[in-house]
């Protein structure tokens, strides 16, 4: 640190501007220094419900409030309007609403997109009639990765982004290589996937996706690859599942009249040798003769078969253990199976969907996938085959390690499920534009998941209320769009110990290129939370770094994609929403992180101190508003004023009267050989009085 060079302060006007709003856009201009009120949940606490947190907020010395939903419920408190209104007016204060902190719109499961949906489309509903906050935020993914380093999470029904059934979703929506060859998206519920005879041998899905689901792969693993490498060559020369199987079906069928030729020239001997032993004894010649023969036959059948079958295996590009895999395999009837599993629910691992979905944003061109991979593709086509998902999850080492290309596969997808809950425009999924939600409809749908996203998307005149009005829908996004609120979405911290750096979506570039990707920045935006960050192996400054390279790239303003900052207590430990004090290394390693981040050009955000549950607020808006104003007046890292850190005029004298009235407090019971009075007559009595501690608290002041 070096002593007090800055520029002169900026006027409580200019600072007033800079608290300012874009009202068009509903975002900060210029940094606006923020507070989090904390939680309620205390028993005894006084500030339960959410007009009382912002009376909290109004007080802590911030310009702005984040408050948190602890519950969905907290925004269908009764009076909750009436109580904002007063409070509002009152405090003159502004606030923006961080939605549920486990919600995760990037699952596949059905049960768990509806449930998040729902309380997604509750919280903002709420919020927008009862509090009206400038924002609202979530977090963008709790869960890690669905892959074969997952724990198994089981079997379930699975949905597109969209809120479909996956198998629907394939057969209306999926394009060629999917509506061509349905046989390779497994088939019906587990159950029905098993061999009959319950073995332990691997289910059909396994075999079909084993490089992506290697972990329940474990017997016949050399047959199920070979087996599948044996139809992706197939398919890949154009020739379809059909025609893969009807190989398969020539060569069982010619290995089955070979080996029935084999079994008739056998019996045709045997039924000789019994009427020949009727009529002539065993050691005649004749006899012999004959036995010979059936023992020869019988001893040759399985070299024959042998022999016959690997002509027959080499010609049509596959070895016998491959042929038995298949063969096993091919019992079961692909398409009814697969139209059960359109029909009743795609049952399966989540891991399957997110393949599916790469699949089809990759076939499709879709730009999620371009925007995501970018950083890995540089040059390269990021639809060209390197970049197949199939290729992707083929080529990974899941066992070992996770490697870049898997983890960007799934981020894109991912993003692809975030953009599908905000965009989702129907019955089930859409905003009710009469601002109504519980009416009951006398034409319902049958289920969301028999119906292809597409359609969800545009049959809103469908569905009629009780007294046979048209009720009409509109998506979240759309919703959010009319009333100017911006949708930020945040890195999260790692749902359980041992899951650091496994969520699905982490890093500020991934988080930056999935705001591009859902509306160019236009209203969806990053929040990077240093504190999860952190957590999940990510330093803020070398983030910032990638930034930067990322914007001489493009040539865009990360600005226009990222505008918030929560500014936590720089420890990598779960939920330090602790006190930031002056007199520490705290403020140095801040500003270090948000003067890397104004390097890359992210210079109007909201700069949020959060809370939580951790005890009093301290210093901390002191030192935020330092913080901003020196990012305000641009000096470097290495040129921060003592005065940041509490350290004036009055510190230094504060601290010089303390060294000089305590310099020879050592010298008192060792130099002089009585005691020295510590006291007059007048303050013995105050001491007495217990006043002393009190006049010694006061005296710095």
């Amino acid at each position: 640190m070096t002593q007090d060079n800055s520029k002169p302060g900026i006027s409580n006007e200019a600072l007033d501007k800079l608290r300012a709003w874009d009202i068009k856009k509903g975002k900060p201009v210029g940094y606006i220094v923020s507070g989090d009120p904390g939680f309620a949940k205390p028993a005894g606490n006084n500030y339960l419900g959410l007009a009382n947190k912002l009376v909290k907020a109004s007080y802590l010395g911030f310009d702005f409030a984040m408050m948190t939903l602890e519950e969905t419920s907290e925004v269908h408190e009764p009076m909750l309007r009436e109580q904002m209104k007063v409070v509002k007016e009152k405090t003159g204060f502004n606030f923006g609403l961080h939605l549920n902190v486990r919600m995760d719109l990037t699952l596949a499961y059905g049960q768990q997109w509806s449930l998040w949906h729902k309380i997604l489309i509750d919280s903002v509903k709420g919020a927008v009639d009862k509090i009206q906050p400038k924002w609202v935020l979530f977090h963008s993914s709790s869960n890690i990765r669905p892959v074969s380093v997952n724990p198994k999470q089981g079997q379930a029904i699975l949905f597109s982004p969209w809120g479909t059934n996956i198998g629907s979703f394939i057969k209306n929506d999926g394009i060629t290589y999917y509506s061509e060859n349905t046989s390779l998206i497994y088939g019906k519920k587990i159950d029905d996937l098993k061999h009959k005879d319950n073995s332990d041998k691997p289910y059909m899905q396994d075999w079909f996706m084993s490089y992506y689901l290697d972990e329940y792969v474990k017997i016949n693993l050399a047959g199920i690859v070979k087996a599948r490498n044996y139809f992706r060559r197939r398919l890949k020369k154009d020739i379809g599942f059909t025609e893969a199987f009807s190989v398969i079906s020539y060569v069982s069928k010619k290995i089955f009249e070979y080996d029935k030729k084999l079994d008739n020239e056998i019996y045709g001997v045997e039924n000789e040798l019994e009427k020949c032993h009727k009529n002539e004894p065993e050691n005649s010649e004749k006899y012999k003769e004959l036995y010979l023969k059936f023992q020869k036959l019988k001893n040759e059948k399985n070299v024959k078969l042998t022999n016959f079958s690997d002509e027959l295996f080499k010609k049509n590009d596959f070895d016998e253990r491959t042929f038995g895999t298949i063969l096993e395999i091919s019992k079961y009837n692909f398409y009814d199976l697969f139209e059960t599993w359109v029909k009743e629910g795609s049952v399966a691992d989540e891991s399957v969907a997110y393949h599916i979905i790469a699949k089809w944003m990759w076939k499709t061109k879709d730009k999620m996938w371009a925007y995501v991979l970018s950083d890995i593709t540089d040059s390269k086509n990021p639809f060209s085959d390197e970049f197949d998902p199939d290729n992707i999850v083929q080529n990974s080492e899941l066992v070992a390690r996770i490697t870049v290309p898997l983890s960007k596969m799934v981020t894109a997808v991912a993003g692809k499920y975030i953009e599908g809950h905000l965009k989702v425009n129907s019955f089930e999924g859409g905003m009710r534009i009469d601002g109504e939600t519980s009416k009951e409809s006398t034409n319902p749908p049958h289920t969301t998941s028999i119906h292809s996203h597409k359609n969800l998307l545009n049959d809103n005149e469908c569905y009629k209320d009780i007294k046979g009005e048209v009720i009409k829908t509109q998506s979240l996004y759309d919703y959010l769009k009319d009333e100017g609120l911006t949708i930020y979405i945040e890195t999260n911290m790692p749902s359980v110990d041992n899951n650091e750096g496994r969520l699905r979506v982490m890093s500020i570039l991934d988080h930056v290129e999935i705001c591009r990707a859902i509306d160019d920045g236009e209203m969806i935006n990053y929040c990077m939370d240093t504190e999860h960050l952190n957590l999940n192996y990510l330093n803020p400054v070398d983030e910032a770094k990638l930034l930067e390279r990322w914007r001489d790239k493009t040539g865009l303003n990360p600005n226009k994609y990222f505008s918030m900052f929560h500014l936590n207590a720089p420890r990598p430990l779960w939920g330090v929403h602790g006190a930031i004090r002056r007199l520490s290394l705290d403020p140095e390693i801040l500003y270090e992180q948000l003067w890397a981040m104004r390097k890359a050009d992210i210079k109007n955000a909201y700069i949020i101190w959060e809370w939580g549950s951790w005890g009093n607020p301290g210093e901390s808006a002191i030192v935020y508003r330092d913080l901003k104003d020196c990012l305000i007046q641009e000096i470097e890292p290495e040129n921060l004023p003592p005065r940041l850190f509490g350290i004036d005029e009055s510190f230094k004298a504060m601290q010089q009267f303390a060294v000089r009235e305590h310099a020879f407090d050592m010298l008192k019971d060792n130099l002089f050989m009585f005691s020295l009075p510590d006291r007059t007559m007048r303050s013995t009595n105050a001491f007495n009085k217990n006043k002393m501690n009190v006049w010694l608290k006061s005296r710095y002041k």
